[in-house]
């Protein structure tokens, strides 16, 4: 209506579709320890979304990075960080609704090492000098193996050294071979096996 009074109306019809929320499945990665640094994202989306991102709050300087655009799915390697990765994966559609994930996952990716053993090949030992000196930040276990084995309490970290005595006296006399394990939560290394020779029994001065 004007100023005059004279008036126009026009009628349309249109139809208001609500648009359902999307799903998100990630497949990969899971909650779990891996072995290497590179790990497989594998993620879809029931429909396209605008943007898949993530973000690594165990980052030194966390923010996110995009994945990919305008997709529903997405399968190939991200590289992370050795130690436990914090991560959140969010999807965005065309309209602004959002889906987040979040995983924590652990990496191993480095065997333990062993630096040195005691006693030498060929040795004459009674127990008392079996020895580790080994390098494994996420130690699980140090086992020593003679026939039987013997688990050790041992510290994590660099440069570690372990000690412990073994009774040997169902031995003496003989040859044995020994042998060390050292193992993380996915990796056990095994050092080399070492022959000795057993003497429990105390000199007798007649």
């Amino acid at each position: 209506k004007d100023n005059a009074g004279r008036e126009s109306e026009l009628i349309w019809e249109f139809e208001i579709k609500e648009t359902p929320v999307f799903s998100l499945t990630i497949n990969s990665p899971q909650p779990i320890i891996y072995n290497s640094k590179r790990i497989p994202f594998n993620i879809t989306t029931t429909d396209e979304v605008e943007l898949l991102e993530y973000i690594n709050y165990a980052d030194t300087r966390p923010r996110w990075r995009t994945i990919c655009r305008n997709c529903d799915e997405y399968d190939r390697d991200k590289t992370l960080n050795e130690g436990e990765n914090n991560i959140t994966i969010r999807a965005t559609d065309e309209f602004g609704q959002v889906k987040e994930e979040n995983i924590i996952l652990f990496i191993d990716s480095k065997e333990p090492k062993i630096l040195k053993t005691e006693p030498k090949r060929n040795s004459v030992i009674n127990g008392s000098k079996f020895y580790i000196k080994y390098t494994e930040d996420n130690l699980e276990k140090i086992e020593l193996f003679w026939n039987p084995s013997k688990l050790l309490n041992c510290s994590a970290g660099k440069n570690q050294e372990c000690r412990t005595f073994v009774n040997l006296s169902a031995f003496d006399g003989n040859w044995i071979e020994y042998y060390f394990e050292v193992s993380d939560s996915i990796n056990t290394v095994q050092s080399k096996k070492t022959r000795v020779f057993v003497d429990t029994t105390s000199p007798i001065l007649n």
